[in-house]
């Protein structure tokens, strides 16, 4: 039977995805299958809001250039921060 007969084939290749996904993504999936994994799942994800949060907001393209600005941005204090990322300084709504 001609492979073009066959229901499904070609549309899979086992590892090429693997090749299209850039850092982000991949680190994203990492976290999730830690804490699939882990007993206490809510503990789990506590640990790697922050961590999400951070990959989310990033500017990098690859794994390297996201470490060195993590390290540049730990040093910052919060204001430089909210300016890096164009973030908006948090006002509760009481003190309006």
């Amino acid at each position: 039977m001609p492979i073009n007969k066959i229901k499904g084939a070609g549309i899979a290749v086992k590892g090429l995805g693997k090749a299209f996904k850039d850092f982000k993504t991949k680190r994203i999936d990492a976290i999730n299958r830690k804490i699939q994994r882990a007993s206490n799942k809510r503990a789990a994800t506590e640990n790697y809001i922050e961590e999400y949060g951070n990959i989310q907001e990033s500017k990098a393209t690859t794994k390297k250039q996201y470490k060195a600005e993590q390290k540049k941005v730990n040093q910052m204090s919060e204001k430089e921060r909210n300016q890096y990322f164009g973030r908006k300084p948090f006002k509760p709504s009481y003190d309006e």
